[in-house]
């Protein structure tokens, strides 16, 4: 007990972390029990291969925004933290306008090529033309996908962290309100995506109102001048930073997205459905460790501004040995208890389910380095970050063309796991080759009193 205490006594940072971080979590822990249960009735509802063709609709559009998603969020929190920390005001306010500005151009781009592939998308993919209804009415979500995220950045950075959450758990609540419905009136999957869509829009314009709020608070009171021009000697700065962040998520897409769609091609929706179950599990645990990677990133930022490299070093520390000891504890009980915990889900039809979450579990070891990815942006090096993401990407694909025709669900579970491994490895050569973190590796001279 007296370790635990010194562990977390007088170190304020790592105390703000989990301040911040515990309104995430909780949020997070609740939102992701309504989305267990939901996935959980759906599952059961909809049954394998029509659950399976809701994941593959939900991949699809995810796909496409992908190529047109800068992940706008990721400049407004460093870049909002950075000029905030210096009380540069009128550069605070004219980066989120070039991060809106950004995402509204993006947003409109993706729902258009979004509808234009429906058809060929439907035939040639899903083997279901009938589906392109569905594809072209959940491509709107769209519209606030993107603005969503830069909102939230926008509460972060200010430290709204408890209207983050709360506007999470209201987004799972009406959720689940709205398929209960549907589920108790029997509609169908066209329906369904319809609630999806209304709670998109409905939560992405409550994100927007919150951010506007919080803005007007701490900017809009001000006389200042808020015009792009303020941004004119970090314009190429601004440019490169999104350029590499939108070839991350792009990337990501291979990650998350690419190996539904590829399983749905050579195996058909029943596979995808066994596999969506499993991830359903891992998503339960990811969102876990989500609230500390948002609340981290504007921290570390703010750190690395201020050249606090022993405080940085010492915060990540902590993270790393508290994350390890946490999924320690989830990959244990999951190899024990997959088969039962599937079967008391979801039913004796996704069975075949417990083996893709042991494998995918196995993938959680990367929280020991959630710290990473924020680091290289908050030192404003995202063409690190890219590479690192590059590299696991390529590891991915090839696992995935191999695996996947020939096992299946499994093998797509194998690639997901081999893409998350490969990434640790990278990103410790990465940060141990370059000078400029060579103060992770080496404590700070200490000297003992006499």
């Amino acid at each position: 007990m007296n370790k635990l205490t010194f562990f977390f006594q007088g170190d304020e940072l790592f105390v703000k972390l989990i301040k911040n971080s515990s309104y995430l979590f909780f949020a997070s822990l609740i939102s992701s029990l309504i989305g267990f249960v939901q996935s959980i009735i759906l599952a059961r509802y909809l049954g394998v291969a029509q659950y399976g063709l809701l994941a593959l609709v939900f991949s699809y559009t995810a796909i496409v925004n992908q190529f047109f998603d800068f992940r706008v969020w990721e400049m407004i929190t460093k870049y909002v933290a950075e000029y905030w920390s210096k009380n540069e005001k009128g550069k605070c306010l004219a980066t989120i306008k070039l991060g809106y500005g950004i995402d509204v151009v993006s947003s409109l781009a993706a729902v258009l090529i979004t509808i234009l592939l429906s058809k060929p998308v439907a035939r040639v993919v899903f083997h279901k033309p009938e589906v392109a209804d569905i594809l072209v009415v959940y491509a709107f979500s769209l519209l606030v996908t993107n603005v969503s995220n830069s909102s939230s950045a926008v509460l972060k950075v200010f430290d709204r962290f408890s209207w983050v959450g709360a506007q999470n758990v209201g987004r799972s609540v009406l959720s689940i309100v709205l398929i209960g419905i549907a589920v108790v009136l029997k509609w169908d999957l066209k329906s369904i995506i319809i609630t999806y869509l209304a709670t998109a829009l409905i939560s992405g314009g409550g994100f927007l109102f919150l951010a506007y709020v919080t803005i007007r608070k701490y900017l809009l009171g001000y006389k200042i001048d808020s015009r792009l021009r303020e941004l004119k000697g970090r314009l190429k700065e601004k440019g490169k930073f999104l350029f590499y962040t939108n070839m991350n998520g792009f990337l990501s897409m291979f990650r998350d997205n690419f190996d539904t769609f590829i399983l749905g091609y050579f195996r058909g929706p029943t596979e995808v459905g066994w596999y969506k179950v499993a991830k359903n599990f891992v998503t339960i645990f990811l969102r876990i460790t989500d609230p500390v990677c948002y609340a981290l990133y504007p921290q570390l930022s703010g750190l690395w501004v201020a050249n606090k490299k022993t405080e940085i070093r010492n915060l990540v520390l902590k993270v790393s040995k508290t994350m390890a000891v946490l999924v320690g504890l989830i990959i244990l009980f999951t190899l024990l208890f997959a088969p039962s915990a599937i079967k008391m889900a979801v039913g004796q039809d996704y069975l075949n389910s417990a083996t893709a979450l042991r494998v995918l579990v196995c993938m959680m070891a990367w929280a020991v380095l959630i710290w990473a990815g924020s680091l290289l942006l908050a030192a404003g090096r995202p063409e690190l970050a890219f590479r690192a993401m590059c590299i696991s990407i390529l590891v991915t694909v090839a696992a995935q063309l191999i695996l996947i025709p020939r096992w299946g669900y499994i093998g797509a579970s194998l690639a997901y796991t081999i893409n998350h491994f490969s990434w640790m490895v990278i990103v410790i050569l990465i940060l141990s080759r370059y000078k400029v973190f060579g103060f992770l590796f080496h404590a700070p001279l200490v000297v003992k009193r006499k």
